[in-house]
C-alpha cells in the first residue's frame, strides 16, 4: 500500500512539473512568435512602401473589437 501511495505521489509531482514546463514552453513560444511577428512587420515595412499585411491585421483586429463590444 505504501508503495502505491509513493507511486501516486511521484506521478502527481511529475505531472505538476510537466504542466509547469508546458506552460513555460507556451510562454516562450508566444514570446518568440511575437518577437518574430514584430521583426517581420518592421522588415516588411522597410521593403515595401505600405505594409498591407499590418493594415489588414489592424482592420481585422478593429472588426473583432467592434464585434465584442
Amino acid at each position: 500500500m505504501e508503495a502505491v501511495e509513493a507511486v501516486l505521489v511521484a506521478s502527481a509531482v511529475c505531472s505538476g512539473w510537466r504542466e509547469v514546463i508546458i506552460k513555460e514552453n507556451a510562454l516562450w513560444k508566444r514570446l518568440t512568435l511575437a518577437r518574430w511577428r514584430v521583426w517581420q512587420d518592421l522588415t516588411w515595412r522597410t521593403r515595401r512602401g505600405t505594409n498591407w499585411r499590418a493594415v489588414h491585421f489592424q482592420r481585422v483586429r478593429r472588426d473583432k473589437e467592434v464585434r465584442t463590444q
